[in-house]
């Protein structure tokens, strides 16, 4: 009987502890004296469209895939380069590379470079130096924001 009494009066104690009446905090001369933010401290928000975007959107809003030219390297002793570059008005944020036509068993070709270019497209530049080295095509991949 004693634990059930015991166990009631602590569950009395930590209800009565998180009310939400209650405040947290002791109670001072300085912060009773606060005022309310003035109406005109408090921003006017129109909150989201109807498709869920904000109406005062700030940044990008759209990214575009742009896929280089395919470039061919046909054996072994061969090195290239696949530039795929932003359209005017878009950033670049990023890039990659997709390869094809690679023969199954052979050696894979070597990344040397996979990077922004410095002017506003995705570079990639692969040699194809081992022995067993098989023909292969690879295009560069340039992510852009709008």
């Amino acid at each position: 009987m004693r634990t059930t009494t015991l166990l009631a009066l602590g569950a009395a104690i930590v209800v009565a502890a998180c009310s939400d009446d209650q405040s947290s905090s002791p109670t001072s001369p300085r912060t009773s004296n606060r005022s309310a933010a003035p109406a005109s401290a408090v921003s006017a928000s129109s909150g989201p469209s109807a498709n869920g975007k904000p109406v005062d959107q700030v940044g990008f809003t759209k990214i575009t895939k742009v896929v280089g030219p395919e470039l061919e390297i046909p054996n072994a002793n061969h090195s290239g380069t696949s530039t795929a570059t932003c359209p005017v008005g878009t950033t670049l944020v990023g890039g990659g590379h997709i390869f094809t036509h690679f023969s199954a068993g052979a050696s894979p070709p070597w990344i040397s470079t996979s990077a922004d270019d410095s002017k506003n497209g995705w570079l990639i530049y692969v040699y194809n130096y081992e022995i067993n080295a098989g023909q292969f095509a690879i295009e560069a991949i340039a992510y852009c924001a709008s």
